[in-house]
């Protein structure tokens, strides 16, 4: 799953988190992601068409950072993380 772990590490790589509320949201997005495979590959998708229909849905990476930093952009002006 190198793809998935290579697209979280994209993501994670622009929003400045603690340590810990890194790992968090990392392990969130993972375990979406993974879910997600594992059902496509129920349905009868293989490995490599559940890990692309699974990342196209979860959102392009350009999109998510952008939404990602301005969430804990908010946070953190709020007085969070």
């Amino acid at each position: 799953m190198k793809r998935i772990e290579d697209y979280i590490a994209s993501l994670s790589r622009h929003v400045s988190l603690e340590r810990k509320e890194k790992k968090e949201l990392e392990d969130e997005i993972r375990s979406h992601l993974t879910d997600s495979v594992w059902a496509l590959r129920q349905e009868g998708y293989s490995d490599e068409e559940s890990m692309t229909i699974a990342l196209k849905r979860f959102g392009e990476e350009e999109i998510i950072n952008a939404e990602l930093r301005k969430m804990y952009f908010r946070m953190d002006s709020r007085g969070g993380y």
